[in-house]
């Protein structure tokens, strides 16, 4: 088990760590965060920096403390890999976190070998984890839900592992030990986005313990307690926070936190109906949503619908439901449990994003394992056809890049039509053009390569599900390495920024924006946090001279000018 612990660390931290810092910041997003730890290490306030001219971050610190940490060990500047990296490295965690927890409890002898099917399961899941969309996605990304994640899915590996000890030997020390981890884990949850980290975990191991007979006043007590114990520690720096920011902090953590959950928020924030969460999660299984959608052709349809007839009556299936946690595996509920229930909590809110629900994405990687794994063993057409879909669209990757590289495809504007013809000009452009290295040639063209060679040596080689997740991993490699840099870097306004930074190489920045809460993010990010927002409407701002004038699009051409030696910016 130890070589395949150390074999998923390499692939993971291959697949995730290498290209960082190859795309530039490009949405608001990303710098918006990662300003709040250039505050922190410009101030040497780590409780409530302020950034953007004096706004409050809209979440607890816990993540920006991991971007200062990091960019102090890599030589005290903010970077967009340092910015990255936290989520991208709590993400190689959890995916050996996810090995270590769905490896098989009970081995014989030479079990460890992939041959063993619990043991391949084990395997697996952390890799189709991290080949889904959204959670590869999310683990690139200077942003909190992947902390959040990690430490809200830790806390319920945890928990689990106390409530099963629990359940066999009662309280004893090493379900003080699991407490006390869970403590930790919940309580940074708590401070990356807010009570939410703590109180779903503790709901799901508190129904898992129910539905495994833990007697419910010991169960409750203790998570009582745990919950109590991290909240504790949360508020302290929320105490802290409070005594600097006063009332409007107060008001900023009852509108991110009560008022999201019940609607009532003082402007509109990604406001979705329920269904919406079902068509995220359809998509952030990408390209796993193919398999189960050719897996509804050959599920034995006949079968299931006299089994439902057999149990129509509301007694024999109501003795269904109630039997059905006990015939589960431990695993099996636990997985379900987590799945059901956060999902259905964030169904409540009208605020909803597809990043909210990524806590249940190794869960359902479990069962989109076990689901790989059967068609391999049971439906062989099924499996195959999959797995040559996905390296057919590996290699369709390859093919595209490579006929741009060599102009076989003309590119010229005339070409492009519509709002976006521009930017989809200046995209297709780069990826003709731009210069890159020889290694990122030679990883884009993996997915080819591995196509080839497993059509030249098909007969000698039997796909199985390893060949799957290496295609997967494959498409990702050669997106996150060349693609995505060459397509993303000509949004960005790094360049653009720097022509401000040379005009005004110190001191603040000036600007107005028509949207009360859109800021710079990107310029400010790249000038060092120096742009201010300044309060005067735009004819005053238009009469006062010196002003560089622009659309509302946050696209701002620099012009040399000053009103008492101050530079402006100006969006009207």
């Amino acid at each position: 088990m130890r070589k395949l612990f150390i074999l998923l660390a390499v692939i993971c931290g291959v697949a995730l760590l290498p290209f960082l810092g190859l795309t530039y910041f490009n949405t608001k997003g990303e710098p918006r965060e990662a300003v709040v730890a250039v505050s922190m290490l410009e101030s040497g306030n780590w409780i409530l920096p302020t950034n953007n001219g004096g706004d409050m971050a809209y979440k607890p610190p816990f993540f920006h403390w991991c971007i200062a940490v990091v960019s102090s060990l890599t030589g005290g500047k903010v970077t967009e890999f340092a910015s990255r990296f936290p989520s991208a490295i709590g993400l190689v965690a959890l995916t050996l976190a996810t090995f270590l927890f769905y490896r098989p409890r009970r081995q014989v002898e030479g079990s460890v070998s992939l041959a063993n099917v619990p043991m391949l399961t084990a395997f697996l899941t952390p890799l189709v984890m991290i080949t889904t969309f959204e959670v590869h996605r999310a683990g690139a990304l200077c942003r909190v839900d992947m902390v959040l994640m990690v430490c809200m899915v830790l806390a319920l590996y945890t928990l689990h592992s106390m409530v099963s000890h629990l359940e066999r030997s009662g309280v004893t020390r090493a379900v003080a030990g699991r407490a006390a981890l869970a403590i930790i884990l919940l309580a940074c949850g708590t401070l990356t986005k807010g009570p939410v980290a703590l109180a779903l975990p503790c709901l799901v191991a508190w129904l898992y313990g129910l539905m495994r007979g833990v007697k419910w006043l010991k169960l409750s007590a203790l998570l009582a307690v745990i919950g109590a114990v991290a909240l504790a520690l949360a508020s302290l720096w929320y105490i802290a926070a409070y005594g600097q920011g006063g009332e409007a902090f107060l008001s900023l953590v009852m509108e991110e936190n009560v008022g999201r959950l019940l609607g009532k928020m003082s402007y509109e924030s990604h406001v979705n109906p329920w269904h919406y969460n079902v068509v995220t999660v359809v998509a952030g299984l990408v390209p796993y949503t193919v398999l189960c959608l050719l897996v509804l052709f050959v599920l034995p349809w006949r079968a299931v619908w006299s089994g439902f007839m057999a149990n129509a009556s509301a007694r024999k299936a109501w003795t269904e439901v109630r039997q059905w946690p006990r015939r589960m595996s431990g695993i099996g509920l636990y997985s379900t449990l987590s799945i059901v229930v956060i999902f259905v909590f964030y169904c409540i809110p009208k605020s909803k994003r597809s990043v909210y629900l990524l806590p249940i994405y190794p869960f359902l990687a479990y069962w989109l394992t076990r689901l790989l794994i059967w068609t391999w063993q049971q439906r062989g057409g099924i499996f195959r056809g999959f797995t040559w879909f996905v390296m057919g669209l590996g290699s369709l990757v390859s093919i595209v890049f490579i006929a741009l590289r060599s102009g076989l495809v003309p590119l010229s504007p005339e070409m492009f039509h519509g709002r976006h013809a521009l930017d989809n000009f200046l995209m297709a452009d780069a990826l003709a053009n731009e210069p890159i290295c020889l290694i990122r040639w030679l990883v884009v063209l993996v997915p080819l390569a591995m196509m080839i060679a497993c059509l030249v040596w098909r007969r000698r080689m039997a796909l199985s599900p390893l060949h799957t997740v290496a295609a997967a991993l494959a498409i990702y490699l050669a997106l996150d390495n060349t693609i995505q840099p060459l397509v993303l870097n000509t949004k960005s306004e790094r360049p653009e920024s720097a022509e401000i930074a040379r005009i005004v190489p110190e001191g603040p920045i000036y600007s107005y924006c028509s949207v009360e809460m859109m800021r710079y993010f990107v310029m400010n990010f790249y000038v060092g946090n120096r742009i201010q927002p300044y309060c005067l409407s735009p004819r005053e701002l238009a009469i006062s001279a010196a002003v560089v004038l622009d659309n509302d699009q946050q696209k701002t051409r620099p012009r040399e000018g000053y009103i008492a030696g101050t530079p402006w910016l100006e969006t009207i």
